[in-house]
Formats: C-alpha cells, sequence, structure tokens
C-alpha cells in the first residue's frame, strides 16, 4: 500500500464532500446536503483556522481528515467567504423541523460542555475497502500530527450515537467520553475529548 497525503484544494471540493456525506450518513453536514457540505470544504481549503488533508493511492482518495483550531472561529471564515450561499443553503434545509431541531441542539452543546477545548474534528473518513488496512489508524496519527502542528494539544470529537463500532476504536486509542447530547429520544451524539498527548499509539 502506497499512500500519499496532500492538502485538499477547491478542484477536489465537490467528491470530498460527496465522499463525507455518503460515508458518514448520519452526520450533521449530511443532514445539510452535498452543497453545504461542499462550501464548508471550500473553506477548509483556504482556512487560516483549520485544514484538511486528503490520503490518495494512485490518484484515488482514499482517506479525508479534517480539523480546526476554534469551530466559532472556522464559522466566522465561513459566513465570510459565503454570506449570500451558505444562508440561502442553511436556510432551505431549517425549513425541515426535524433538521432545525438537530442543529438548534448541536449549535449549543458547547455550552453544556464549558470544559471542553475548543478545537475540534469535523471530518474523519476511510473508504470501506481501506478499513482493515491500517489506514484508519495511521490516519489519525496523521489528524494528531496536524493539530499539534497548530499548537493545539486536546481536541473535541463529535460522533452520532448509533456508530457505537467507532466509539469503540476511539477508546482504545484514549479518547474519553464526556457526555451525550440528545436530538430527539432516539437520536444523539456523544462527545468526546482527545488529549494528543496521551494518544494510544500503540492500540494497532
Amino acid at each position: 500500500m502506497s499512500i500519499e497525503l496532500r492538502h485538499l484544494e477547491d478542484k477536489d471540493c465537490a467528491l470530498v464532500a460527496k465522499m463525507h456525506n455518503s460515508n458518514i450518513p448520519a452526520g450533521t453536514m449530511n443532514t445539510l446536503g452535498n452543497d453545504f457540505t461542499e462550501l464548508i470544504f471550500r473553506t477548509l481549503a483556504v482556512s487560516r483556522s483549520g485544514f484538511c488533508l486528503l490520503a490518495e493511492e494512485n490518484g484515488q482518495i482514499i482517506g479525508i481528515i479534517a480539523g480546526t483550531v476554534s469551530m466559532k472561529g472556522f464559522y466566522r471564515e465561513f459566513f465570510r467567504q459565503y454570506p449570500f450561499k451558505a444562508p440561502w443553503f442553511l436556510l432551505t434545509k431549517l425549513l425541515n423541523p426535524v433538521v432545525l431541531k438537530k442543529v438548534y441542539h448541536l449549535s449549543r452543546y458547547p455550552w453544556a460542555f464549558p470544559d471542553l477545548p475548543t478545537a475540534e474534528g469535523i471530518s474523519f473518513v476511510v473508504v470501506p475497502e481501506y478499513r482493515k488496512t491500517g489506514l484508519t489508524f495511521l490516519l489519525w496519527q496523521k489528524k494528531a500530527e496536524a493539530f499539534k502542528a497548530l499548537g493545539i494539544n486536546c481536541v473535541r470529537i463529535c460522533i452520532h450515537s448509533s456508530l457505537t463500532r467507532n466509539q469503540w476504536f476511539f477508546e482504545k486509542i484514549g479518547l474519553k467520553c464526556q457526555g451525550e447530547v440528545h436530538f430527539t429520544k432516539t437520536e444523539g451524539m456523544k462527545v468526546y475529548s482527545w488529549d494528543l498527548n496521551s494518544f494510544n499509539s500503540g492500540v494497532i
């Protein structure tokens, strides 16, 4: 397996948005649609507060890692870059009461966990055929390195409550569950903190 890592470019964003949403169907960005997600990645491609790296093999994108030192700062960049498109795409989705309720809880969860770090993971994708090759763990290592390069030592990570396999992996590599946010009686997300200095590099 010959894997290369490179930075996200604007030309990648439409494909990367679709990859993110198809591989994380329960995620927030999928709820808001591919058009909105594409704008998120276009902002990441030029962001001063975030990063997005792509894993490639033979020119094919097989993995995505992304994060930001501050979601508040990143959203400022996002709406500054797309002052008309972003609110329009968002508004069309928020007309759905289910989506509105989910976005409301997501926007308020940092207040429920005031001790969490401001840095946050935005995307982590490994395409299905590479998930048992060691690429997943390699990209977690690279994600830790990318955050550390920005001066970050602790990160918050959110994941849909239904993704129990992912939660098991999180805990194996040293992430700590800080609680859960409920969107409905049957749907929610778990909130983790990730101390990069105690990252369990020997799990695999």
